[in-house]
């Protein structure tokens, strides 16, 4: 599997780096990529019912403890 990187992120659609709350982002990206989510799966996410609704999907996939929406976006 390619690493993926930032430039990934951009030019996928999910991220900007110049909203006001890039760096949030970015954390949120990064820690699903950590996870194992592949960019497919993210821009998926995000058309659809959202990152930290794949957050708890790989959650659940590697039977880690579920965090909530709040732990994710503080992540």
């Amino acid at each position: 599997m390619a690493a993926v990187d930032t430039r990934d992120f951009i030019d996928a659609g999910l991220y900007d780096p110049d909203s006001p709350k890039a760096a949030e982002r970015l954390e949120l990206l990064e820690y699903l990529r950590e996870r194992g989510a592949t960019l497919d799966e993210m821009v998926a996410a995000h058309e659809g019912a959202g990152l930290v609704s794949l957050a708890s999907e790989l959650g659940r996939r590697t039977g880690e403890r579920l965090i909530s929406a709040r732990e994710v976006a503080e992540r």
